[in-house]
């Protein structure tokens, strides 16, 4: 079987010579082959058609199944055309499998990280950068922006936080802005607050600028705003909008703290200078 002669009353069996390649013998005695149907190739059994492995196809006619080439892979047996063998997708480009395997793991690697590609890519070298601002996790089809406070210092890099002193507001930004005189970035660099011994709100914020921290007031934080400056011992402040702060009559009476909370046990009112109930003041 698999063998076929056409001498008419051919009695040797050297006379049968083997089926061309694709194709097959049902039967014996036959003075024909007749091709495997497409996606199917001659096995290892004999007047069997198997079908193609994963990964290869073989259209009517071929002689072999042929493997996708780089940038695809096959996910099914028997496969006719190379219209089903499956594009790389995104972000990854098309190697030569090391094993006889075809799936998206084996025949398409991912692209580095900062870098992405077409589907179908055929080689590494088809990975392009993303562009400034943005990046990618290796594999990733997209590029995505970098979050406010980062940037990315060339294009197919990573996001990095912006450099000190500096800060970005939006994702996606291209560059950091150095803050104004007076202040420093805040919380994740996205903004710019005034710096320790300064309060109020950096005009670059749209407020009217960081401004020395009156007498009588303690800034020790950054970010401190009218509302947040805590009163000096000995001084003493009518409300959390004023910026004016007053010497305490009795030093001792005035404790630090925030505005209406400055002064000591027994002691309130204006200057800390009224006494609470079953309080008195000594002669």
């Amino acid at each position: 079987v698999d063998k076929f002669h056409m001498q008419i009353g051919s009695k040797s069996i050297h006379d049968c010579i083997d089926c061309p390649v694709g194709k097959i013998t049902i039967g014996s005695g036959q003075s024909q082959c007749i091709e495997c149907p497409a996606g199917r190739i001659k096995g290892k059994r004999v007047g069997i058609c198997e079908a193609c492995e994963k990964g290869k196809y073989r259209a009517v006619g071929q002689p072999n199944c042929q493997r996708c080439p780089v940038g695809k892979y096959g996910t099914m047996y028997g496969a006719v055309s190379i219209d089903e063998c499956l594009n790389c997708p995104p972000g990854t480009f098309g190697v030569l499998p090391k094993k006889n395997v075809s799936d998206v793991f084996t025949c398409c690697e991912p692209c580095p990280s900062g870098k992405i590609s077409n589907q179908g890519s055929v080689a590494k070298t088809d990975c392009y950068d993303c562009m400034l601002g943005k990046t990618s996790v290796s594999g990733d089809a997209l590029c995505t922006d970098c979050k406010a406070g980062k940037y990315t210092k060339i294009s197919g890099s990573y996001c990095e936080e912006c450099p000190s002193g500096k800060i970005n507001r939006r994702n996606g930004s291209l560059i950091c802005e150095t803050c104004e005189k007076d202040s420093v970035p805040g919380k994740d660099s996205t903004s710019c607050v005034c710096d320790k011994t300064f309060y109020g709100v950096p005009s670059m914020e749209g407020g009217d600028g960081c401004k020395m921290c009156p007498t009588g007031g303690h800034c020790i934080q950054t970010d401190t705003r009218i509302q947040t400056i805590v009163t000096k011992e000995g001084f003493w402040r009518h409300a959390d909008s004023s910026e004016e702060f007053f010497n305490c009559k009795d030093f001792y009476a005035c404790s630090s703290g925030q505005w209406n909370e400055s002064c000591r046990e027994g002691h309130r009112g204006p200057l800390c200078n009224v006494c609470d109930e079953n309080y008195a003041k000594k002669d």
